[in-house]
């Protein structure tokens, strides 16, 4: 059986705590669970800005129902995986949401992708009574618990939070490096602002300032703005608190600009560029609509 789903396996065992008196108040599903079958969803992104990970991470999810049913299932009930697209966009979130909770009628909302949309659909769950295990972002709210909201305990994160793996980062490389206008670039919404947040804690507690802080707009695809105003602030690190295929165009863009000749960049830098021009050329040229990498 599979980590994730041996974790899916003590954490509805955790269920027991709601039932003491402290957690009285809390409501818990039954739904989705009978003599013969456990109904879990997930919603992940198969369409949109992050479907690269979103396509593996559902065929991952797929393959261990596979196997965990070929073996019995879970004390003999088989495990059925409903699964949604939300093309990383949180309105088509709240809406598979609804869709698994009330219909399906899941018992556990297990590994759903992305800060922006599992915090806007988060509270459909709650309100049902129905767990949300393990989602795929490490945002605080995902872990953090409103003393006053009995219903956010039937949520369980097992990630390092963004915040305090972007401290840690910034640290090793300023230490390591002797870096001295450290700069950032962030997606604007929740995941976007935690690695903000972490990158300004750190930075403010190793006495330095940020050289440059620019930030986009989820689904953006034009990043030359931003790219100048980094080269024009004399930045010598750049945090991205970004995705997928907007991290891979900036790091084109980011060695274009600040790095333009080829007798400039390291053997390091020379290797990943390679690398992003033999194997995404296709797909991001594909994504934008232009000739991004040549």
């Amino acid at each position: 059986m599979s980590k994730s789903f041996r974790a899916f396996g003590l954490a509805v065992s955790a269920l027991a705590l709601t039932q003491l008196p402290a957690a009285a108040q809390t409501k818990v599903t039954d739904q989705g669970i009978s003599a013969s079958e456990i109904v879990i969803g997930t919603h992940q992104d198969l369409s949109g800005p992050i479907k690269v990970w979103g396509v593996p991470v559902s065929n991952g999810m797929k393959m261990a129902v596979e196997e965990i049913n070929a073996a019995g299932g879970i004390h003999g009930r088989k495990i059925k995986l409903i699964l949604e697209d939300s093309g990383y966009d949180p309105k088509r979130a709240v809406l598979a949401s609804q869709k698994m909770v009330e219909r399906d009628k899941v018992f556990a909302m297990v590994g759903p992708m992305g800060s922006p949309t599992v915090l806007a659909a988060q509270d459909i769950l709650f309100d049902a009574g129905v767990l949300q295990l393990f989602p795929l972002t490490a945002a605080e709210f995902t872990f953090k618990f409103d003393p006053a909201k009995p219903q956010e305990r039937l949520k369980f994160n097992n990630l390092l939070p963004y915040v305090e793996s972007t401290r840690a980062a910034v640290k090793y490389m300023i230490e390591g490096k002797n870096f001295k206008k450290p700069c950032i670039m962030y997606q604007d919404d929740e995941y976007g602002k935690n690695v903000l947040d972490g990158f300004t804690q750190q930075v403010s507690a190793m006495k330095l300032a940020p050289a440059s802080v620019t930030s986009y707009k989820r689904g953006a695809s034009d990043f030359s703005a931003q790219i100048a105003k980094m080269k024009s602030d004399g930045c010598d690190m750049v945090v991205l608190g970004t995705v997928i295929r907007e991290t891979i165009k900036k790091f084109y863009l980011i060695e274009r600009q600040l790095t333009p000749e080829d007798e400039e960049l390291t053997p390091t830098m020379k290797l990943k560029r390679s690398f992003v021009n033999k194997r995404y050329a296709a797909e991001i040229n594909a994504m934008y609509g232009e000739r991004a990498v040549a």
